[in-house]
């Protein structure tokens, strides 16, 4: 079998380089993307707790006020 010319096997290395790059910058996105994902839900359910915290505080605090009152 022939052996590939030069020119075609930079051309190759070329490409692979390339996709590489193309590949390393897609995984790069994607971490990203999932990262800001897990960030926007731990905050929504940090804000979840603390509504529940205040309903929990206005409940126990209408309870005192009836047993004062």
């Amino acid at each position: 079998m022939q052996e590939p010319t030069k020119q075609n096997k930079k051309i190759r290395t070329k490409k692979k380089k390339q996709k590489k790059r193309k590949n390393k910058k897609k995984k790069k996105k994607k971490k990203k993307k999932k990262k800001k994902k897990k960030k926007k839900k731990k905050k929504k359910k940090e804000e979840e707790e603390e509504e529940e915290e205040d309903e929990e505080k206005k409940k126990n605090n209408n309870n005192n006020n009836k047993k004062e009152g």
